[in-house]
């Protein structure tokens, strides 16, 4: 049971309904603009870093293990694996200059190769 549901006791179409439900909520990035977009559309951030460095390399927080800091830029990074578009959203409202590191194999991001109209 992952998340509060047995997947065994759904029947198939409410099985379908969640994984489409699942699908619909992920949040969008386009590699070639390096645009990140929550799963509506609304656009959180252009994705630009000069000094390319290795998310392994970046200063961990104790405190906070979805995120790390830039000794570069001083600049904090954030996982938007551990993160909902929701989340995102508030913290880039709040700080925009906040960085975030996206892998297009993330279970919460779909690749998209267009923009949205806003």
């Amino acid at each position: 049971m992952k998340h509060g549901l047995n997947y065994k006791a759904l029947q198939p179409q409410k099985l379908n309904d969640l994984l489409v439900l699942h699908q619909a909520l992920r949040m969008k990035f386009n590699p070639h603009t390096q645009e990140v977009f929550t799963d509506t559309g609304h656009f959180l951030k252009k994705l630009h870093c000069p000094y390319r460095i290795r998310w392994q390399v970046l200063q961990q927080f104790e405190e906070s293990p979805r995120q790390r800091s830039c000794s570069e830029c001083n600049h904090h990074i954030l996982d938007t694996a551990q993160y909902d578009d929701t989340e995102l959203l508030a913290i880039l409202t709040t700080n925009p200059e906040t960085c975030l590191k996206i892998d297009i194999n993330q279970p919460n991001v779909e690749t998209i190769y267009h923009g949205f109209a806003e």
